[in-house]
């Protein structure tokens, strides 16, 4: 497995728990052939790596969240996954804004080439 950099990660939520900090990453993109999670706990303490885990998704709902249950307990999984459902919303927000402002910018390139061939028409 390579190791990526946490600027590949097409999402990545961290949280700071009282005993660990948890580095949770999405790597899936064009770039990617397998598509994982990938999960870092480190010591708060002393900022040492304690454990970290792969997941590979498959296509059943919820699967992240039962990882992540399974591995860090319903308290942290809850937060993470919570962190991760906030972290996409933003970028499907951010998404959908920048698709909304190409479509403006085309209709007002198109309405003001439009004013202009009417008054020299005129």
């Amino acid at each position: 497995m390579s190791v990526e950099k946490a600027e590949s990660a097409a999402v990545r939520v961290i949280w700071r728990g009282p005993v660990f900090h948890y580095d949770l990453r999405w790597y899936g993109s064009d770039d990617f052939i397998v598509p994982v999670w990938w999960i870092g706990l480190t010591h708060r303490e002393t900022e040492e790596m304690a454990h970290t885990d792969v997941f590979h998704p498959s296509a059943v709902a919820g699967d992240v969240f039962h990882w992540l249950l399974n591995l860090v307990g319903p308290d942290v999984a809850g937060r993470l996954h919570s962190l991760i459902e906030a972290e996409l919303s933003l970028q499907a927000a951010a998404a959908q804004g920048l698709q909304n402002g190409r479509r403006d910018g085309r209709r007002r390139r198109r309405r003001t080439s439009g004013r202009t061939g009417a008054r020299s028409g005129r």
